[in-house]
């Protein structure tokens, strides 16, 4: 190479048959990146991000003192609108029990104040983000799981989240900390984390069949098998009965094969599924009996001491409701009775009561609340609403049924503000006892004919008898719309 004279800077020129620089150059940084990039993926090492180290998780404990507990009982008179709240939260014990606003925690709020009592934050890596993966849909990398907002389940004494990456927490209501973390591991279920509290047990769905753990310490107490025939078990309600039985609903599925489409991996679809109802001895996990129909039920209601109620899942009206007769033998049918195709049912108090009147073919207005003996199946009383009013769904608790009379909406009520009433009946007899004028309340703006003011919860023995297994109101009365999920009135009868 030599360099010409001439006016101004030199030029480079390169003879015939000479190497040219830049073009080894461009070679060795190609070179330079080929090796670099097999290096990275021989080492498993992530050449697109460095991910921070995971935030520990959050535990506040207690703030304060314990609070008590808004009453007793259920309110017999309640005449006192305690606050608004949301229509996400538990109440148990003075507290709200909701999960946080990030989506992967739980807080405990005194109910009276409005402060934070207690708050746990899961750890990880920001934005609902637990593995560090850059995914906050759910926290492993399959973004099919979707929603990670954990589902929680409330006893008198524990509050039990479960995340959609496989961790169950159980945290102690009163002190705020945590009593045990269970990681559902490869090689067991992942599926929504089905599970649910009752008598002292936390019961959980696996690949091995279904699993009861301790409620205070996570001990693993029984696991009964997976029944043959079903590839996947998703629990639907579980109830404890006398004599060590545990009834347990779930779903049987079976399973498509796997597939592969476009270079991904697709995981099997349900290609079947019915109601399984099985019997469960809950101390050493042994199936006593089993129970197939051929479609899911709509719905299992604890109505006694030895009984469940069966609804549907025929498509038609009237629709039978089946009384079970529950025993370590089995749970065969004591006697049935019918309700309206839309109609949805509470039990509770020996009574099961639904508010659609069975005989009349229409679209189902609530208009008549009707009480059925859950021992015999017969009707024992039955309250006509006046005209132009309609009923929301009632609850059925410590010898009284709530439930709210309210106007029957039109399109032309959207946003408008309404008035309705909270009703107290004796569940023995239909008799009012009680009235309490809600007024001020704003109708919502997608109202149409089945918009409904709903009782949701009143205190924890109607969690007991089934009629709400979401937690209880001691003390209170909590009432929402049914479309919304907020302007929920908490009333008591101690101003």
């Amino acid at each position: 190479m030599v360099t010409g004279g001439g006016i101004g800077r030199g030029v480079a020129v390169r003879l015939p048959g000479e190497p040219d620089p830049k073009a080894w150059r461009r070679l060795a940084l190609y070179l330079t990146g080929y090796v670099t990039a097999v290096l990275l993926i021989l080492t498993g090492l992530e050449p697109w991000h460095a991910t921070p180290a995971p935030k520990p998780d959050l535990v506040t404990g207690a703030q304060g003192a314990f609070p008590p507990a808004l009453g007793p009982e259920p309110p017999a008179t309640p005449d006192h609108v305690l606050r608004r709240t949301t229509a996400d939260e538990t109440v148990v014990h003075g507290l709200s029990i909701r999960a946080t606003g990030v989506g992967v925690g739980v807080r405990a709020v005194n109910i009276r104040t409005g402060s934070e009592y207690w708050r746990y934050e899961r750890g990880g890596y920001g934005d609902g983000d637990l593995a560090g993966d850059g995914d906050p849909a759910d926290g492993n990398g399959d973004e099919d799981r979707g929603f990670y907002t954990p589902t929680l389940d409330v006893s008198a004494r524990t509050v039990v989240a479960g995340f959609t990456d496989g961790r169950l927490t159980a945290i102690d209501l009163r002190s705020g900390r945590i009593l045990w973390h269970r990681s559902i591991s490869e090689g067991e279920s992942r599926r929504g984390l089905s599970f649910r509290l009752t008598g002292g047990e936390v019961i959980t769905e696996t690949p091995a069949g279904i699993r009861a753990l301790a409620e205070r310490t996570g001990r693993t107490l029984w696991t009964a098998s997976r029944p043959a025939g079903c590839d996947e078990t998703p629990i639907q309600t579980v109830y404890d009965f006398p004599d060590h039985l545990v009834t347990a609903l779930v779903r049987c599925d079976v399973l498509g094969p796997e597939q592969r489409i476009g270079g991904y991996d697709i995981p099997p679809s349900v290609t079947k599924t019915s109601a399984l109802l099985l019997g469960i001895h809950d101390r050493t996990g042994k199936v006593l009996w089993r129970q197939q129909h051929a479609e899911p039920y709509d719905d299992l209601l604890r109505a006694g001491t030895h009984t469940l109620a069966a609804v549907g899942p025929e498509r038609r009206t009237p629709r039978p409701v089946r009384l079970l007769d529950v025993s370590r033998e089995g749970a065969p049918e004591r006697t049935a009775f019918s309700i309206h195709l839309l109609a949805r049912l509470t039990t509770g108090n020996g009574i099961a009561v639904t508010t659609v009147d069975p005989h009349i073919y229409d679209t189902g207005s609530p208009t008549l609340l009707s009480a059925y003996d859950t021992g015999t199946g017969r009707l024992r009383w039955r309250l006509r609403a006046p005209t132009g009013k309609a009923y929301g769904d009632p609850v059925v608790a410590d010898g009284r049924v709530y439930v709210v009379r309210q106007p029957i909406f039109r399109y032309a009520d959207a946003g408008h503000t309404t008035s309705a009433d909270l009703l107290v009946l004796d569940a023995e007899t239909g008799r009012v006892g009680h009235v309490l004028e809600l007024t001020g309340l704003t109708v919502p703006k997608d109202v149409n004919a089945a918009a409904s003011l709903d009782v949701r919860v009143v205190g924890d023995r109607a969690v007991a008898e089934g009629a709400d297994d979401t937690g209880g109101t001691d003390g209170a009365v909590a009432i929402r719309w049914r479309e919304e999920r907020d302007e929920l009135l908490l009333m008591t009868d101690d101003s």
